[in-house]
């Protein structure tokens, strides 16, 4: 038995992790590490893959350290085939399946989801129990419910979901996965009613943690715009850039929408691209960039653009919101216009021409609505997404079992 006194020691499951990698969950699974490494021993157990599209090993296997945090990196064995992996999607699918998938047919599904680590679940099977409790990040990977199905009965386990409403959720295989858990951590309220939704039979009762916004001191949008060459009003979209994240709809209607601007306004896109990208002079794709360049970037624009449909937490509207900067966002993702709403941060749109209307009226300086909301977001952000509230339900989310 542990010490009164004597640290945790607690792993956190990823499917990958690493400054290089531009995803929220993968994101705030690492801030949580570094803000809870005073209170814990805290371990990341992920693997190599950078990328999700294939899974492709970038990393080295073997233990890496991040701002003083242990990382634990399992290689990929197989690679996934999209189209192989699309079509056999379509199969299972609910909507599409003339049958319901069986079982076996989900865990196929699952497998090939990937990612495909059996040493990252070989080292859960035999590490576990030296653990005091092991939180996984993101219900729909393999490496969480392969991962889970190796940890139950050994060590208290635990999940933050990043759930929100798609058809994967609907398979049956999650009842079992949701029912061997000893906690759940939500990020939002709209994420936390999903959930009880689905799971009637389970008892999902646990905090909504969010996430941490810190911003770094030294920002500037004056460096931002020399470095890259930028000049004039831009709108920001921060992601990856793929259709699943609402970008094609994006550019459909901002390039509709710049016939009606008073002025010149260009988007710019930060992100790794997974889709082609208009080629037009107003819209300018710098790929992916270090962390610096994008909360320079916050500060330089005018307001944020979120066109996804389907989102659990967006940690990047909470640091548009952080800049003091306006947001607008896909009406039809529930947990963006909540936000929203609650914040008084952001307006949203379901079509082109509420797109177009929206934008040029936070693009009015004379209103001045984008300036006000912006305020009122970072507000919102000051009161609701702070370390030690955050610190607080993760220490909270463990304290009963452990």
């Amino acid at each position: 038995m542990k010490k009164t006194g004597e640290q945790k020691r607690v792993a956190f499951v990823v499917q990958r992790c690493g400054p290089e990698v531009n995803g929220g969950a993968e994101k705030e699974c690492l801030d949580v590490a570094l803000l809870m490494k005073d209170e814990w021993q805290v371990e990341i157990l992920t693997t190599c893959a950078k990328e999700y599209q294939q899974w492709a090993n970038f990393y080295k296997e073997g233990e890496d350290v991040s701002s003083g945090v242990k990382i634990r990196r399992f290689p990929v064995v197989k690679q996934r085939n999209m189209q192989q992996f699309n079509a056999y999607s379509a199969r299972v699918n609910p909507s599409f399946a003339p049958v319901p998938p069986s079982l076996q047919q989900q865990e196929r599904w699952m497998k090939m989801q990937g990612p495909d680590a059996p040493k990252l679940l070989s080292y859960l099977r035999h590490h576990s129990a030296e653990y005091d409790a092991i939180i996984f990040f993101t219900y729909l990977y393999a490496t969480t419910y392969f991962g889970i199905q190796e940890v139950r009965g050994k060590t208290p386990c635990y999940l933050v979901p990043f759930a929100h409403q798609e058809w994967m959720l609907t398979l049956p295989m999650w009842d079992r996965c949701f029912a061997s858990l000893d906690g759940v951590l939500f990020s939002t309220p709209e994420e936390k009613a999903l959930l009880k939704h689905r799971f009637p039979h389970l008892h999902l009762d646990g905090h909504i943690a969010g996430s941490a916004i810190h911003p770094p001191k030294d920002i500037s949008s004056k460096r931002f715009r020399n470095g890259f060459n930028i000049e004039g009003p831009f709108i920001l979209y921060i992601g990856r850039v793929e259709p699943s994240k609402g970008c094609k709809k994006l550019f459909e209607y901002f390039l509709k929408a710049l016939e009606s601007f008073h002025e010149e306004v260009s988007l710019v896109l930060l992100g790794e691209a997974y889709i082609s990208i208009p080629s037009h002079r107003n819209i300018i794709h710098l790929g992916f960039v270090e962390e610096q360049v994008k909360w320079d970037a916050l500060a330089a624009c005018e307001l944020l653009v979120l066109p996804s449909e389907y989102e659990s937490l967006s940690l990047v509207l909470l640091e548009a919101w952080a800049s003091e900067r306006g947001v607008l966002v896909n009406g039809a993702c529930d947990v963006l216009k909540e936000q929203c709403k609650r914040s008084h941060g952001g307006l949203w749109y379901r079509d082109c021409a509420e797109f177009t209307a929206a934008l040029n009226l936070l693009l009015e300086k004379e209103r001045g609505m984008n300036h006000i909301i912006g305020k009122q977001g970072k507000e919102f952000v000051s009161q609701h997404y702070t370390k030690d509230a955050v610190k607080n339900a993760f220490k909270e989310l463990i304290q009963k079992i452990c």
